[in-house]
């Protein structure tokens, strides 16, 4: 993922889009039209370099021909497309452009003037750029771990030596740690969605910027995109980010301000993984699997006496993440070892981060099965039913789907190790979702 703040452009511009919203170069491609608070030259000079950045990440090679051009792509979404279109500056009126799978393939149109040549040296110039790219990458950085190595990685650290380790910049917020590693090791299939209410700048904030530096498969979403259409932009028709996100985590930054347009659609897909739009002229039938963290501020900014009546979002809406977690502010000796890693930006690297990727790739392939006592059983049912009739009708609505949540969290901290679920794994699942549930009691 490309980020903002690593993108050829200066430190006021990025300070200027980080601030309204943008995170990556995804976020800036599917803006339509000039971005905000920018000029119309240097909206379309930033577009440009986001562009150029995305391809160069999302390209694996590229066929030259003399009449047409195949780009070999990691992988194929909106923002990709655009990127491609845009880069090469082409339409279907100057070039034929058809997709396949993995490939979009550039063509000269025989009955278009438009001189193709552009197209042929700009592939050249992009292929140059990769391979430069190929050369100067170090062997740490492509490294591929063994099965025995990566397994022997997690077994040695497990799901409390994952957050620990990962998150270990973020002073206090035990829990919230928890919830979203819980969340990076459910699998597509059955993810553990997860979203973190708090004071804007509090510690959601860092752990939102310590997953996107440091993990493969993320999509990150700005607050631009979450007001313009995370599944679809009714008036223009293109498919937003949770449309496009696949197989990924998504990092869904301001929640709370989705739009009405999108709210039923973004239920479906958190739900099912499918949803199909129906509107006008747009006929869209839509599969996206994915792990949503989600990152949401208090109805009236700050958290009150009550902290339940502000979370603030549709009851119906947070039924659809398994755990609903508050953030802690960050205070005292914490926060004063913060400003200073801000003020002279002291990097936090993550030790061994290349196993930590491949660890949590190969665990979410990892299907445990369930190995626990009759006792352990019916005291961790028991509670969750006593939490469903709790809260079916407040702000923070657990329903019937809390049975899926009771198979799935338990199986997301077992895979951590590569372990069946026994009853000390259950008897995690459990405190995490105790835990959640205590924190928004008066």
């Amino acid at each position: 993922m490309a980020q903002i703040s690593n993108l050829p452009i200066g430190s006021a511009d990025v300070t200027k889009l980080e601030s309204a919203g943008f995170l990556t170069a995804e976020d800036i491609i599917l803006v339509q039209g000039t971005i905000s608070g920018f000029t119309d030259k240097k909206s379309a000079a930033i577009k440009k370099v986001a562009m150029h950045a995305l391809v160069l990440e999302a390209t694996i090679k590229i066929d030259i021909k003399p009449q047409s051009v195949i780009c070999h792509l990691r992988e194929l979404n909106g923002a990709i497309e655009t990127a491609v279109r845009g880069l090469f500056d082409v339409n279907e009126g100057r070039c034929t452009i058809a997709q396949q799978p993995g490939k979009i393939i550039i063509s000269k149109r025989l009955d278009s003037a438009y001189q193709f040549s552009k197209v042929l040296e700009q592939a050249k110039n992009i292929c140059s750029e990769l391979s430069r790219r190929s050369k100067t990458t170090t062997k740490a950085n492509g490294q591929d771990f063994s099965d025995e190595e990566i397994i022997e990685f997690a077994s040695s650290r497990g799901f409390d030596g994952f957050y620990e380790e990962v998150f270990d910049e973020i002073a206090g917020n035990e829990l919230m740690k928890r919830a979203i590693s819980a969340a990076i090791f459910s699998s597509f299939n059955e993810p553990v969605h997860v979203i973190i209410i708090g004071d804007p700048g509090s510690a959601k904030t860092l752990a939102r910027d310590i997953i996107r530096k440091n993990f493969s498969g993320v999509s990150a979403v700005g607050a631009n995109t979450t007001r313009a259409g995370l599944v679809c932009n009714m008036a223009s028709g293109q498919l937003g980010a949770l449309a496009y996100s696949d197989n990924r985590l998504v990092l869904l930054d301001e929640f709370d301000k989705i739009q009405g347009d999108n709210i039923d659609l973004t239920y479906e897909l958190l739900s099912n993984g499918t949803c199909s739009i129906h509107s006008g002229k747009i006929h869209r039938e839509i599969q996206s699997r994915f792990t949503a963290i989600a990152l949401g501020n208090p109805k009236t900014g700050v958290f009150g006496q009550y902290p339940l009546k502000d979370i603030g979002m549709d009851p119906v809406l947070m039924s659809r993440f398994a755990l609903i977690v508050r953030s802690e502010t960050v205070t005292g000796p914490e926060r004063e070892e913060l400003f200073r890693s801000m003020i002279y930006k002291i990097p936090k690297q993550i030790k061994d981060i290349q196993q930590f990727d491949q660890w949590v790739t190969k665990a979410r392939n990892f299907n445990p099965e369930f190995e626990i006592s009759k006792q352990v059983e019916d005291r961790y049912i028991q509670f969750c039913s006593r939490l469903v009739d709790e809260h079916i009708a407040t702000e923070l609505r657990r329903d019937l789907r809390m049975g899926m949540y009771m198979r799935r969290i338990p199986m997301a901290i077992a895979r951590a190790s590569f372990q069946n679920v026994n009853d000390e794994i259950l008897n995690k699942a459990f405190k995490l979702i105790k835990e959640a549930a205590s924190q928004w009691a008066s």
